[in-house]
């Protein structure tokens, strides 16, 4: 699980405005035998069963179920909320390595019920990826991915939903030149979403149903100036259902002053592009939708990382973000209704991230931020 600070829209496109939490799943030929976990309590119990084993010399393949069951939460009278929750989850991976080919295809599939209360409903879903890796060489390789999602939600108050996404992307690193080491690639998504209120509902979203997509192409320089300087250049172009062609760039500068320290600047720009909710969103006479663009943030920021003992570490992050076309809800000339959604704020945030590890002893660390 790797945790990104800060704006990434050059690699991760449009909403990775704040951060980006980057999730790789294990290898099949990471994760072979049996494994079981579980865990009961007076309010809840899950328990996940996976095996794994390989397929020949050059394949590897494993299977998990996953079942979860929740008890009510209670309301402050101390009666139930009606809230119980269970479900349960079925998954699978595959990995084949041949010669400078790699091969995964995985999928998942899941079921939860809740049983009553305010949001109570059944959530079911599933999705399968598959993905080819070629290597060329050292620093040189192609990846094309793709993948299908679906959810759906029938929910016990009439509201539901079904939502199917397909993807897919390709990537190539490759260097060109002495010194460079150049990431390029193009993705499309095509999304089926549907929503349907309750019956009689005086907030939906119109249309109902609405077909949305999203392409992009970008492409990403690591240039080593010296052996301590280090540039590295990124832009992505981004187009979509609800906002025209976004350049997202990035400029990041590295510099190791030595073994034990290391000095960063970096300067990109990210955006926020509108939700569902946030253009089709209907409330006849309260609200009307239609109007709202992206947000925009230029995002500069200053770090150091570095040891400055031996048994101690040390982060350091400053930041300034500038927010433009921030949404709004604005009332109409002489501050009537209905009320529409707009980009009328802008804003500024800055600040500074500090941590920080102490080994006292090698069996005591001390950690604060």
């Amino acid at each position: 699980i790797e945790v990104i600070s800060g704006p990434g829209g050059a690699l991760y496109g449009a909403n990775a405005v704040n951060g980006v939490i980057n999730v790789v799943s294990r290898s099949a030929f990471d994760s072979q035998g049996l494994a079981f976990q579980a865990a009961f309590g007076e309010a809840d119990g899950h328990a996940t069963l996976r095996h794994g084993g390989l397929i020949g010399q050059n394949g590897a393949w494993r299977v998990y179920a996953s079942g979860l069951a929740r008890r009510s939460s209670f309301l402050p009278s101390g009666a139930e909320a009606g809230d119980e929750l269970e479900g349960g989850q079925l998954g699978f991976r595959t990995d084949w390595r041949l010669g400078a080919d790699s091969l995964t295809l995985q999928g998942d599939w899941y079921s939860r019920g809740i049983e009553g209360g305010p949001v109570g409903g059944d959530f079911t879903g599933g999705n399968v990826l598959a993905r080819w890796t070629h290597a060329f060489s050292a620093g040189n390789s192609l990846e094309l991915q793709a993948y299908y999602d679906r959810n759906i939600r029938d929910d016990l108050t009439g509201l539901n939903s079904d939502t199917q996404t397909w993807d897919i992307a390709l990537q190539q690193a490759v260097t060109p030149f002495a010194n460079h080491n150049l990431v390029w690639g193009a993705g499309y998504r095509f999304i089926d979403d549907e929503v349907i209120s309750p019956p009689g509902s005086v907030a939906f979203l119109d249309p109902e149903q609405r077909d949305l997509y999203a392409a992009n192409l970008f492409v990403q320089d690591q240039w080593r100036l010296t052996d301590a300087l280090t540039v590295t250049l990124g832009l992505k172009l981004e187009t979509g259902t609800f906002r025209d062609l976004e350049p997202l760039p990035s400029l990041r500068l590295g510099w190791r002053v030595n073994d034990g320290a290391f000095l960063w600047a970096a300067a990109s720009r990210a955006v926020r592009i509108p939700s569902r909710i946030d253009r089709n969103l209907t409330f006849p006479g309260f609200l009307e939708g239609g109007g709202f663009q992206r947000e925009e943030l230029w995002a500069y920021e200053l770090g150091y990382h570095g040891q400055p003992t031996d048994n101690t570490t040390l982060s350091v992050s400053l930041f300034y973000n500038d927010y433009d076309d921030l949404r709004t809800a604005d009332l109409g000339p002489g501050f009537t209704f209905p009320i529409r959604l707009a980009n009328t704020a802008r804003g500024t945030t800055w600040g500074a991230e500090i941590w920080g590890t102490w080994d006292v002893i090698p069996q005591w660390r001390l950690s604060a931020g």
